[in-house]
């Protein structure tokens, strides 16, 4: 019963985590908004949540012409990660 509760707030955290890595990736795309507006405390929030999982991730992969995988990355790891604890606590 522990394991399903561990399992359950985990993978709440991680499909949080990875609902706000796709955010911050869309965001990405478009031109930084300008500090008065309200997209601009957005992606800063976003930056200071997101930022410390693809810090780690960028500096070990390899640089692709300009593009960040790094959010691809974080998002395929945390699945991994969370199918292995499933697995491990025999689901």
């Amino acid at each position: 019963m522990l394991g399903a509760t561990v399992y359950g707030l985990l993978a709440t955290i991680g499909n949080l985590l990875t609902i706000l890595l796709v955010l911050r990736a869309v965001l990405s795309f478009f031109p930084p908004p300008h500090r008065s507006s309200p997209l601009f405390e957005i992606g800063r929030m976003l930056y200071m949540v997101t930022e410390p999982v693809l810090r780690p991730i960028r500096s070990v992969l390899p640089d692709f012409g300009g593009m960040d995988l790094s959010p691809l990355v974080a998002i395929l790891a945390i699945w991994v990660l969370l199918m292995l604890l499933r697995s491990l606590l025999a689901f």
